[in-house]
């Protein structure tokens, strides 16, 4: 008998171990979700997305939609069931399409468009088969294109023009000539590393970059409408290493940056159309940075600090002075801020830990909720 308990002994503790190891490798971990305290069942915590790239859309119906990829560059998507209400659950966007940098667009007839860079550093475009439906497919965007950056905006008859900085950091331009037909490619002039693009108060698309030498430079439109008349390139003044742009209440164009030594500035349209007032420093310093405006017209500039702590500055009023820097509960790697359907800013992020969060409003101009995972 001791000869036959010493035999099996063994056996047992081995069979346990594979049993162990066995639900380590099936650890959602490894699924790149989530740590195990988020699982819990399929009715409560859903499992955490962990993304890298980060763009957030409005639906037709004004419920917002997060596109983030995962570690393998892969898109993936999230959006609210209801409008001003709770998220579903991550899922692919389609195929196993990736992307290293991506924008999103709404289209005039309310129909968001993905454009993204792929791992291959091609141009490449999804859109809703119908608004706020599901999605066509991944296709090509020009004839063989190549992008390292993306900006997209919409010209003053409604339809999208996207502009890129190719892998030879030219900037180029596509727009679409009807709903569905794209134009084809065209050189802007200049060369970037960052690039975004608005329009006027008078409908002039303006276009904003970093220069490859680090400083800032804008581009606009001589007339407005569906024209390839541009000013050409114009220094702006200041250097930066990321830069995003919003309109005031009054129509006013206002750019915001990091400068090179990581200090937040700003410059603005002294008026609507006009000329710009140049470089103006707040008294704090980031790395990321999103602005969108409140629903009473005041822009709010969120931002992460050099510890990647989040932060928010507003206008005190609209097209007026701004406040203090305040902190916001988390931290953050990749930061994007836009406007439920009843006015209420909602930002959502990458934590340090990779993870997808979301803050917003508890009521329009108002408090905001606190930090909440998806």
């Amino acid at each position: 008998m001791t000869t036959k308990i010493k035999t099996m002994k063994p056996s047992f503790y081995a069979m346990a171990m594979f049993l162990m190891s066995s639900l380590y490798f099936i650890s959602p971990l490894h699924f790149g979700f989530t740590d195990s305290k988020s699982v819990k069942t399929a009715s409560s915590t859903l499992p955490m997305f962990r993304g890298q790239e980060l763009a957030l859309g409005r639906n037709g119906d004004g419920r917002l939609e997060v596109f983030s990829t995962d570690y393998n560059n892969v898109i993936y998507h999230l959006w609210q069931t209801t409008a001003n209400g709770t998220w579903g659950q991550v899922a692919q966007l389609d195929g196993n399409n990736k992307a290293v940098s991506m924008t999103v667009a709404t289209n005039t007839d309310g129909r968001m468009e993905l454009f993204y860079s792929g791992t291959n550093s091609k141009l490449y475009h999804n859109i809703q088969k119908l608004t706020n439906g599901n999605w066509v497919g991944e296709s090509g965007l020009g004839s063989n294109d190549y992008a390292k950056q993306i900006a997209a905006t919409r010209s003053i008859n409604g339809l999208l023009t996207v502009f890129y900085v190719g892998s030879n950091s030219a900037i180029y331009y596509n727009r679409k000539v009807t709903t569905d037909q794209w134009g084809g490619e065209k050189k802007l002039g200049g060369f970037a590393k960052q690039i975004v693009a608005t329009t006027n108060k008078d409908g002039r698309i303006e276009v904003f970059y970093i220069g490859t030498d680090d400083r800032l430079y804008h581009n606009w439109q001589k007339t407005p409408g569906i024209n390839d008349s541009w000013i050409g390139e114009q220094s702006l003044g200041g250097l930066a290493k990321q830069i995003a742009v919003s309109k005031n209440a009054d129509g006013r164009l206002e750019l915001f940056y990091v400068g090179t030594n990581n200090r937040l500035y700003h410059s603005w349209q002294t008026s609507p159309n006009g000329g710009w007032i140049g470089e103006q420093p707040f008294t704090a310093s980031g790395k990321q940075i999103s602005v969108v405006q409140n629903a009473d017209g005041r822009l709010e500039l969120f931002y992460t600090g050099i510890n990647n702590a989040l932060y928010h500055i507003s206008q005190a009023t609209a097209n007026g002075g701004w406040t203090s820097p305040a902190p916001l509960t988390g931290y953050a790697l990749k930061i994007a801020a836009g406007l439920n359907l009843d006015g209420r800013i909602e930002l959502v992020y990458i934590g340090t830990n990779n993870q997808l969060y979301h803050n917003w409003q508890i009521t329009r101009n108002g408090n905001w909720h606190g930090e909440s995972s998806f």
